[in-house]
């Protein structure tokens, strides 16, 4: 009974990195989010040289890299998803400051944001060319019996793409942060602090994974939206 009450409090207490509310002698650490957030985005720390060189680095990757998938003279979709890159790649980063909450180790967060920039670049698209944007429903070619069935089947296909967003944001983040909490919980109880070389790999390793998700969110963003304009 002690053995299973043991493991409840070790799997409560692993996935409490992921509970809004976490607080620490009274102080709910939600709260220190919003400082967080404007201590980064202040004009000083923004303008110290080596912060100026990992985003400029980091997103003129991106920008070049999503040339590449839209037309130039798409500039509103461009945009768009350079903010929802930079966005989703500040909050991965900012999840690994300790007892921070992180918004996109959340299926909630993660399903607003996915939603809302899918169903904004569809409106877009349909507003600039509708015929070519419903167009790519009906696959070129299918047998005219078969057409409202693969409309069918492609409309939910479609319907489907936040949901595989939101999901697959969630997981990697989620399965690298459990993976950090598991490795220092074993660090703590067994005293084992020779493993901290490692730990501190796995956490580089998980950054490196922050950016990468970023990326792979909003280029998925971008392929939906090169479809629906069918360039």
């Amino acid at each position: 009974m002690n053995t299973f009450y043991y493991n409840v409090l070790m799997v409560t207490s692993m996935f409490s990195i992921f509970d809004p509310c976490v607080s620490y002698t009274s102080f709910q650490f939600k709260w220190l989010i919003s400082l967080s957030w404007m201590m980064v985005m202040t004009v000083k720390f923004m303008n110290l040289d080596y912060v100026k060189l990992y985003y400029l680095v980091v997103s003129n990757f991106f920008i070049s890299s999503s040339k590449t998938l839209l037309k130039s003279s798409y500039k509103v979709v461009s945009v768009k998803i350079v903010s929802v890159f930079t966005m989703i790649l500040m909050c991965n980063q900012l999840s690994m400051v300790p007892f921070v909450f992180g918004p996109t180790s959340h299926l909630s967060f993660n399903s607003a944001v996915a939603l809302s920039s899918w169903l904004a670049g569809i409106i877009t698209m349909l507003l600039i060319s509708f015929k070519d944007s419903v167009s790519h429903f009906v696959p070129l070619g299918s047998p005219m019996f078969l057409t409202p069935f693969l409309f069918i089947v492609e409309v939910i296909s479609c319907l489907i793409r936040p949901v595989a967003l939101s999901v697959r944001l969630m997981s990697n983040m989620m399965a690298g942060h459990i993976i950090i909490v598991l490795l220092s919980n074993l660090i703590c109880s067994l005293n084992s602090y020779y493993l901290i070389p490692i730990e501190s790999f796995i956490f580089l390793f998980e950054l490196c994974i922050s950016i990468v998700q970023a990326y792979v969110f909003s280029s998925l963003l971008a392929l939906y939206y090169k479809e629906n304009m069918m360039v």
